[in-house]
């Protein structure tokens, strides 16, 4: 009986405490992993990227927020590709819109504008690219204690004029932890 009081008392008290509140002047540091599909095009197969970033994001109003992301990956290709090493980073601009203000699970939508570079290997040959990109956001946010939370996000991507025309912008899905900063 005594025990069922405790685990009852510590499940009370970090359920009041993940209220998932975001008030303006917040600041939220995260990490994530994501998975990112992209459909050749002109001839050139499919592609599927695994990547890790990091990001700011502070809120300006109670559903607003405004933030930066860094992404990166490095891997070798698939003998069918056309570059045996690739590595990508990106850093993007980002808003988002929460649609609710106190709940548990926080649904929201946003936009991006990514700045990208790709370097591609194989063999002795190098090769560079510079380019940015948009994305569109949608996203949702589940409070796990009152200051971390865990991420969920689709991307749209779409890339510039000097990305390679072999690969379309793609969809990316996200997933990771948020640190909330008060």
């Amino acid at each position: 009986m005594k025990r069922s009081l405790v685990t009852m008392a510590i499940m009370m008290a970090l359920v009041s405490t993940a209220n998932a509140s975001v008030e303006t002047g917040d600041l939220d540091l995260n990490f994530g992993f994501s998975w990112q599909s992209e459909n050749g095009v002109n001839g050139a197969g499919d592609r599927n990227v695994t990547d890790m970033s990091f990001g700011v994001d502070y809120f300006v109003t109670n559903r607003i927020s405004l933030g930066a992301a860094y992404g990166y990956y490095d891997r070798d290709q698939s003998s069918n590709a056309s570059a045996n090493t690739q590595t990508e980073s990106s850093w993007s601009l980002r808003i988002k819109y929460y649609i609710l203000k106190r709940e548990r699970l926080l649904p929201y939508v946003g936009f991006a504008y990514k700045f990208y570079k790709a370097e591609a290997k194989t063999g002795n040959l190098s090769s560079s690219t510079d380019d940015t990109g948009t994305s569109f956001l949608l996203g949702l946010r589940y409070a796990l204690t009152q200051n971390n939370a865990a991420y969920l996000e689709y991307q749209m991507n779409s890339y510039g004029d000097k990305w390679p025309n072999n690969v379309d912008g793609g969809s990316r899905v996200l997933i990771g932890l948020i640190h909330q900063l008060n």
